[in-house]
C-alpha cells in the first residue's frame, strides 16, 4: 500500500502582505491569523479546529503542522504526514478565524474539500508556505471488513446527499411557482 506524505518547506516568517499568485485559488473572505499565547482555547481545551456555519472556519491554540495537516487531508479522518520546517513549526501557536464568501461546499464523500484547499491557500499567503508532496512505500496494515464498510458507507452517504439535493431542487421548483 503507498502512504502519501507531505513535506513542509517554510521560507519566509508570517507576513501581513499576500504572496502573488500564478492561478486563482479558493480563498476566504476574510482571515484573521494570531499567535496564541494563552495556550488555551474558547472552550477552555487545549487546541480546537473547527468548521462553523455559513463558510467560517475557526482554529484555536494550534500549531502550523496542525493547520497543514488539516488544510491537506484527503478526508475528514485523514492526517496527512508532514515533515520538515522549522522548530517553530511544532512549538508556535495560532488562532485563525476565517469566512468564505459563502456556505462550506459538501463533497459527495462527506469532505470539504473547497474549505481545505482555502485554509492551504491562506497558509500560502500568511506564512509562504510551499509544500512538495511525495508517495513513497510504507507498510501499512488495514482492516479490510473496516474497508469494507467504509466503501458501503460512503455509498449510502452519496445516495442520500443525492437525495437531499433532489428534493431541495424539487422544493425551490414549488417556491418559485
Amino acid at each position: 500500500m503507498l502512504l502519501v506524505t507531505a513535506t513542509v518547506l517554510l521560507v519566509a516568517a508570517p507576513s501581513a502582505r499576500p504572496a502573488a499568485r500564478d492561478t486563482i485559488k479558493p480563498a476566504f473572505e476574510t482571515a484573521s491569523v494570531k499567535l496564541n499565547t494563552s495556550g488555551i482555547t474558547e472552550k477552555g481545551t487545549t487546541r480546537t479546529t473547527r468548521l462553523k456555519p455559513g463558510g467560517g472556519f475557526a482554529a484555536t491554540n494550534v500549531t502550523l503542522r496542525d493547520l497543514v495537516e488539516f488544510a491537506y487531508q484527503r478526508h475528514g479522518f485523514d492526517r496527512r504526514e508532514v515533515i520538515g520546517g522549522p522548530a517553530w513549526v511544532d512549538s508556535d501557536r495560532f488562532d485563525v478565524v476565517a469566512k468564505a464568501a459563502s456556505e462550506h461546499v459538501v463533497d459527495l464523500d462527506g469532505s470539504f474539500r473547497q474549505t481545505w484547499s482555502m485554509l492551504g491557500t491562506l497558509l500560502a499567503q500568511r506564512f509562504k508556505l510551499k509544500v512538495h508532496e511525495e508517495k513513497s512505500d510504507r507498510t501499512v496494515y488495514a482492516f479490510s471488513e473496516f474497508v469494507r464498510l467504509e466503501q458501503e458507507l460512503l455509498m449510502l452517504l452519496r445516495q442520500a446527499i443525492e437525495r437531499d439535493q433532489k428534493m431541495l431542487a424539487e422544493m425551490r421548483g414549488q417556491v418559485g411557482r
